[in-house]
Parts: C-alpha cells; structure tokens; sequence
C-alpha cells in the first residue's frame, strides 16, 4: 500500500509551470497534499496531483 505524500510533487510543478505560462492564476493551498486550484476568466478547478 503507498503513503500518502508529503511534499510538493513534480507532476504539481509541471501543471504550475504550464497554467502559468498560458497566463492563468495559480492558488496553492496546501502544497504538502499538492492541492492546488488553477484560475481562468470564467473558471476554477481545483487539482489534487499525486505522484507514484
């Protein structure tokens, strides 16, 4: 069985990376849980990334 993460993981920086660079607003809320939303005009989602 895995465990849980408890850090920033790469697939997060990766999506960071590329939401920043089409211009949207990124929020980290929690980054040892990698949850994060992702801000557009019209739009949020929030991301929980996961790396295994």
């Amino acid at each position: 069985m895995s465990k849980p993460m408890t850090y920033w993981s790469i697939s997060s920086q990766i999506l960071k990376e590329e939401a920043e660079e089409l211009g949207l607003e990124v929020e980290i809320l929690i980054p040892e849980k990698n949850l994060f939303f992702i801000k557009g005009k019209n739009k949020e989602v929030l991301f929980k990334s996961t790396d295994f």
